[in-house]
């Protein structure tokens, strides 16, 4: 069991000495030009928008892979005439019907989801999530001469889109939500010049209709429908169950979705299941993507791609229409009840003549893919190995993730990392992104709805995640499932289960594992070890590329951790040497996997060879420690290095350079280098990450507390940790271990003493091993008498900076006004100044958008306390007053913790009948955490650790992890993080730099851990 951060559970601790205090004194004028309630102030951010508009993405890199880019949507302009759009930018054209298809110029490299025509005027929507802001944009391109030439509408205030509709008065698009619009569902009635909401209620909408009177209906990825004009949600299928796709049939509806989901409505309140000549079991593993009509016929297809489901009577009866081929279907168009066309993955166009009864390729695309990856979630994905067989191989690939997005919120946008993930997939070059998701699945689905996956896309090579424990195999339930799956796609019974989807058995030729050591320097293909490496710093021969450029898409995080993948063939058909040497070794070239794009001379090998010294430069630029007073140099340096960054590289390179500066806590020079960027790229999201950069580092209680201390050296030689045997009774005890960090900087240790005021009180038998050396700090401006940190001396000043930065940045960017993490920023400083009807107005933005999830949830949290009805929240306990101090031993059984008020947690995917708990006091000197967690199954105790590095990697372990917002702007926190074992981690701002003293005793047994944190 592992608990979700806490963003949604941080408490209320009253009468705590680290409370931060309100202001005072901050103009009201301030406030109110601040808020989005003020008309005024609509109409000038409405008025500079084009300042704030962004830069359409349009990498010559991504594109050069268009040629075999999944196609999302086709649309018919004349008799001959057809136009096609997909991933990476790609627009196809063909001028007789099919028969030949022809790339037109495209301005975009991103995903474009949907394209329709009306006469010869035509748009294309689609959209990105920017890597480093995680800010949703739009894409909207616009085509006057039937798609020969198309041009650039102005979409700053959309996000991205995923659907499109061309009406008489209007033009409808959706995708997905916007806090600012509050709407998934947007229309123009002034030919794109402007944009509204067109229908709430809903958020991240998949698919729209209108019926024959006008109505609109929209569908969901959580199962809901609305119909205009009321457009309340209706409950059309479950929440596990997303909505794709929706028609007007009559006065009815029908609906299609994942797991085989397709109903029919007379009125879009009662909803009854369709049903069709396919096996139920193996229905549950469909997903129907969508819905084309003529006349009475109504199409069906989606995943897999060898079916298309047909009606000839309105829906009354149904048949199974064979494809010929496996890739999913994205859209079918049919202009009259025979000619037809569906587009789908890798680029494939099928056409039929006969309504579907037989279909044949208008375009010689990749059948199968050489290599299928296999991810826990769609940012644990293999990107190294993706990118060699994509770039190195010109082979298709496609990626397939285990487990859906958690539902634990970001704190740092409303997109989250797996979304950011699945759009660097495609635009890496895979063939698609497959989610299949088992959390909700037993063993045996989970074993077929893989199989599945795996016999449509035909791999030569399967290549999975490695053991949460770092071993050389699978681990434990995934690594069944897995090779259940593999093992099961080429039996013949399956061909009995997936008969009725014309799907056939599938043998895989290798399997290959995620390994977390890297090879033996001496392993060759001749010793047979299995094990081989990746690296993202090879340089491709043909491209002039090392694999690391192929990689800038990710996001930070993900693009950090890619650095390496270690790999070892677990089995392989082939006898030869080479397939225990490197991931597509032993597999013949076989022609159904090539890629037909031309991937020759795309890269400067001077660029990239001088990568390593640019490196090294950013790190001199971190680690220069100069002087105040020699900061220009410094600055001259730093804009130097800047200026020779290749444009490609710009964002990445200055994103690591602010993240080094912070974590050495250069705040400073980290403020600085992120105004400059905004100064040098107004037009890009490295501009807008870095103004929410900014905002962060300016208004954040925890930051300038962590900021005022000084550091001591990084230790790498931790203190021994002893320890001593618990005298408890029963079966199943183990020892007790008293852990201290070698930290400085706390927000609990308030002296400026080498050591605490007093050390929190151990049990006999333990020790702790204090090691500080804490200097005094450099501004006295924000102590007391005492020479303590006091947090009201801050307050004022800090609030006022930063609304006043906020004001500047809001008229440069509007669209960061609208953000969730923003406006709670904006709520907690206007509160500081007591200022509660602005801070009121600012939090009700948030609490009346229920589609905004954790940020909902947290905002009505808030306002909760601000009404005075603290009693009703239940995620609320108050933090005890500790007149003894507790005995740190890992044992809750004091007066303290039996008689305290506690919080019971659950992660997000936690399956215990007992949830955790956790109970908080306070002294003086210390705030107390005890945490007492059952055990999943009974599982055996870990070994309890005695050494440890710093920020230990928890991931592998049952651990806690507790966030503390102490200004409560739920952006930044102190977080800390306690394993079963002992281990822990610590980050402010998700800096590991971080790195305060705090106490912590672990003790285990049979059926349950428990920590004590002082």
């Amino acid at each position: 069991m592992t608990t979700c951060p806490l963003h949604k559970m941080k408490p209320q601790l009253h009468n705590l000495s680290v409370q931060v205090l309100w202001i005072t004194g901050l103009l009201l004028c301030q406030a109110s030009r601040l808020s989005a309630q003020n008309p005024e102030v609509q109409a000038q951010a409405a008025s500079r928008l084009s300042g704030g508009t962004l830069t359409l993405p349009n990498d010559p890199v991504v594109k050069a892979l268009a040629q075999d880019a999944t196609l999302r949507s086709i649309a018919y302009v004349t008799e001959d005439r057809l136009i096609a759009v997909g991933d990476r930018g790609t627009i196809l054209s063909t001028h007789d019907a099919g028969r030949n298809w022809q790339l037109v110029a495209s301005l975009t490299s991103v995903n474009l989801q949907d394209v329709q025509f009306v006469g010869q005027t035509g748009l294309a929507v689609g959209g990105w999530i920017g890597k480093e802001s995680g800010i949703s944009c739009a894409a909207i391109l616009k085509s006057k001469d039937g798609g020969n030439t198309w041009e650039i509408l102005t979409a700053e205030r959309l996000p991205r889109l995923t659907g499109l509709m061309i009406q008489p008065d209007r033009w409808l698009c959706w995708g997905d939500y916007s806090p600012e619009l509050r709407s998934s569902v947007f229309q123009s009635r002034d030919g794109g010049l402007s944009w509204q909401s067109a229908a709430g209620g809903l958020a991240q909408v998949n698919g729209a209709a209108t019926s024959a009177a006008g109505q609109l209906a929209v569908v969901n990825g959580r199962g809901q429908m609305a119909i205009e004009p009321k457009s309340i949600p209706q409950q059309a299928s479950s929440r596990h169950q997303p909505l794709q796709a929706i028609a007007a049939i009559g006065a009815g509806w029908l609906v299609a979705g994942h797991n085989g989901r397709l109903v029919h409505s007379p009125d879009g309140g009662l909803w009854s299941d369709v049903m069709l000549p396919i096996d139920p079991t193996a229905r549950q593993f469909c997903c129907w993507n969508t819905i084309a009509r003529h006349g009475e016929h109504i199409w069906v297809g989606g995943s897999p791609g060898s079916l298309i489901l047909h009606s000839a009577d309105k829906g009354v009866s149904w048949q199974v229409l064979p494809t010929g081929q496996n890739h999913n279907l994205n859209e079918l168009i049919f202009v009259d009840h025979k000619r037809g066309w569906a587009v789908g993955s890798a680029g494939i166009i099928l056409a039929t003549r006969d309504g579907g009864r037989s279909w044949y390729h208008q375009r010689h695309q990749p059948s199968r893919c050489a290599l299928l990856t296999i991810a826990q979630s769609p940012e644990s994905t293999a990107w190294l190995g993706l990118a060699s067989t994509i770039w190195d191989q010109r082979k298709s690939c496609a990626a397939v993730s285990l487990t859906s997005q958690s539902t634990c919120m970001e704190s740092r946008n409303s997109n989250s990392r797996p979304s950011m993930a699945t759009q660097a997939i495609t635009q890496l070059g895979a063939a698609e992104h497959d989610l299949c998701d088992i959390s909700q699945d037993d063993s045996d689905t989970a074993v077929f709805r893989l199989a599945l996956k795996i016999a449509c896309w035909r791999p030569d090579v399967v290549l999975t995640f490695p053991s949460a424990s770092g071993d050389k195999s699978i681990s434990n339930v995934e690594r069944t499932t897995v090779l259940a799956a593999v093992s099961l796609a080429s039996e013949d019974r399956f061909q009995s289960m997936v008969s009725s989807l014309h799907v056939r058995p599938w043998r895989v030729g290798k399997l290959v594992t995620e390994v977390s050591t890297a090879p033996a320097v001496s392993a060759t293909a001749s010793s047979g070890s299995g094990q081989y490496a990746e690296q993202a710093q090879r340089v491709m021969r043909e491209t002039g590329l090392a694999l690391w450029d192929t990689l800038l898409g990710l996001p930070s995080e993900d693009r950090l951790q890619a650095q390496q993948l270690n790999m070892r063939t677990l089995w392989s058909l082939s006898q030869n040497r080479s397939s225990q040497a490197d991931l597509l070794g032993g597999v013949a070239d076989y022609p159904e996997t090539r890629l037909s794009s031309q991937l020759k001379s795309m890269g400067n090998y001077q660029l990239v060879m001088g990568r390593a010294h640019r490196d090294r430069i950013a790190e001199q630029l971190i680690m220069d420690r100069t002087e105040l007073q020699h900061n220009e140099r410094w600055q001259n340096e730093c804009r130097f290095y800047c200026q020779s960054l290749p444009v490609r590289e710009s964002s990445d390179a200055i994103s690591r350079l602010v993240y080094g500066l912070l974590q050495h806590q250069q705040w400073h020079r980290g403020t600085w280098v992120l105004e400059q960027s905004i100064a040098a790229y107004p037009r890009e999201d490295l501009a807008l990450w870095a103004s929410m950069q900014l905002l962060q580092l300016s208004g954040s209680a925890e930051l300038e507390h962590w900021s005022l201390a000084d550091k001591a050296s990084f230790e790498t030689n931790l203190p021994n940790v002893k320890q001593a045997p618990h005298e408890g009774t029963g079966s199943g005890q183990v020892a007790t271990a008293l852990y201290e960090d070698d930290r400085t900087s706390s927000p609990f240790t308030e002296s400026s003493e080498s050591k605490p005021t007093r050390q929190p009180a151990r049990s006999s038998g333990t020790e702790v091993v204090v090691a500080s050396a804490q200097q005094p700090l450099e501004d006295t401006s924000n102590l007391d008498q005492g020479g303590r940190y006091d947090p009201a001396r801050s307050t004022g000043r800090r609030s006022r900076h930063w609304l006043k930065r906020a004001e500047s940045v809001f008229r440069q960017y509007p669209t960061l006004r609208s953000q969730p993490s923003v406006i709670m920023q904006l709520a907690a400083h206007l509160n500081s100044a007591n200022h509660h009807v602005s801070h009121q107005s600012v939090l009700t933005e948030l609490v009346d958008q229920t589609e905004l999830g954790g940020w909902h949830q947290a905002a009505r949290q808030e306002m909760t306390l601000l009404q005075g009805q603290a009693s009703q929240l239940p995620w609320l306990a108050r933090a005890a007053i500790a007149h003894t101090a507790p005995e740190l031993d890992g044992q809750l059984s004091e007066p303290l913790w039996q008689a305290n008020q506690m919080i019971q947690l659950s992660g997000a995917e936690s399956s215990a009948k007992i949830d955790p708990e956790i109970r908080w006091a306070y002294d003086n000197d210390f705030l107390y955490l005890a945490i007492w967690c059952p055990r999943k199954d009974n599982q055996p105790s870990k070994a309890s650790a005695t050494q440890r590095t710093h920020d230990a990697e928890l991931q592998s372990l049952d651990h806690v992890e507790v966030s503390l917002d102490i200004d409560r702007d739920y952006v930044t926190a102190y977080e800390f993080a306690v394993a079963e074992n002992g281990l822990t981690s610590d980050r402010c701002m998700n800096l590991s730099g971080y790195n305060p003293k705090w106490y912590r005793c672990v003790a285990q047994s049979d059926t349950h851990w428990c920590a004590e944190i002082a």
